[in-house]
């Protein structure tokens, strides 16, 4: 009975000691301290991303504004750079026309002195920073199927690049222009309303995103090389394919012989047009009343005779209406079937 009441009195002060409530205290305390520190360093890391973000948006908006203000300066009129996409656009005078993957000369003396702007912005510090890859893609209208589409936007994307790599550039300005490029065939995923604006080439700056650094380029010294296609119509109609073993399709030949026309400022017909012109023609002229005038003779010596009109009643004779004037839509719509009729002849 004395050893249990021994053991008992002995659990009762354990119990009452204020050890364990000390230590309880300091482990509490310990758990709050880590979670103070865990919330400190989250809102650090926070802060630091943001300020990381906002210091790459700061940088690729001073690359736009000094690409922009050395297009100001070099009076390169009608180029648009859009931030939102990082796109830069040329404006009409820059998109193609329908079927054809050929730029105007003006278009060709605007992109080759837009080189060495790019590139210098390039060199510099941000841009060197940021600046990754230079997108050439080519676009097209609805006219026509999606492979066809796909082929001539990568054509159009060509002649671009093509007409940036004839730039008068020293070697390493070359070099460093092709480590930069890429053609995209975009074909018609981004139609606008009016099918002129839709055929177009648009460059688009792809910019690096925070913590991706710098690939290591392959040192590869390849020869420049000639234009895979032909850069201007007069190009298919001296000879171009022939020299590279070829033979251009009659649609081709057509096609650049009507552009070489409309370059010369020579009326081309349409087929449409040349319907409503023969139908003119074959509509009877309106009948006038009939005038008749009495002459002098020689032998007789007398006053004048005063003109005389006499009407003449004629049946009514109806006039066809003239042809309606089909819309921009039906005209390259007859064109590509002219076009496409004349590949299967040329084929068989």
């Amino acid at each position: 009975m004395a050893r249990f009441l021994a053991r008992r009195q002995r659990a009762e002060e354990t119990a009452d000691s204020p050890f364990w409530i000390s230590f309880a205290d300091l482990m509490t305390a310990l758990v709050m301290l880590f979670l103070v520190v865990m919330s400190i360093s989250m809102v650090a890391i926070a802060s630091r991303s943001m300020v990381e973000k906002k210091a790459r948006s700061t940088e690729i908006s001073t690359v736009l504004d000094t690409l922009n203000q050395q297009v100001e300066a070099e009076g390169l009129q009608g180029l648009d750079i859009n931030r939102a996409n990082h796109t830069i656009s040329f404006g009409m005078k820059a998109n193609f026309a329908h079927n054809s993957f050929f730029l105007s000369e003006e278009a060709k003396e605007k992109l080759q002195a837009f080189v060495p702007l790019l590139l210098e912005v390039h060199n510099k510090a941000e841009g060197k920073r940021w600046l990754k890859r230079i997108h050439i893609e080519g676009y097209t209208d609805e006219t026509g199927t999606y492979l066809y589409n796909v082929n001539m936007s990568l054509n159009r994307a060509m002649a671009v690049v093509c007409t940036l790599l004839s730039a008068d550039l020293p070697p390493e300005k070359h070099k460093q222009l092709r480590e930069l490029l890429i053609i995209d065939g975009a074909s018609t995923t981004s139609v606008k309303d009016n099918p002129d604006d839709s055929r177009r080439v648009e460059i688009r700056l792809e910019f690096r995103q925070l913590g991706e650094e710098e690939l290591n380029k392959a040192a590869v010294d390849m020869p420049l090389g000639h234009c895979a296609i032909p850069t201007s119509p007069e190009q298919v109609t001296t000879g171009w394919y022939e020299k590279k073993g070829r033979k251009p399709s009659q649609a081709m030949l057509k096609k650049a012989q009507k552009m070489i026309q409309q370059q010369n400022n020579k009326p081309i017909e349409q087929p449409v047009q040349k319907q409503i012109k023969s139908a003119a023609k074959e509509a009877p002229k309106p009948l006038v009343p009939l005038n008749v005038k009495k002459q002098q003779t020689d032998t007789l010596k007398t006053e004048s005779v005063p003109v005389v009109s006499i009407p003449v009643r004629l049946p009514e004779v109806p006039i066809p209406s003239p042809l309606p004037v089909p819309d921009q839509r039906s005209i390259n719509s007859l064109m590509d079937q002219e076009t496409s009729l004349e590949e299967k002849l040329s084929n068989e």
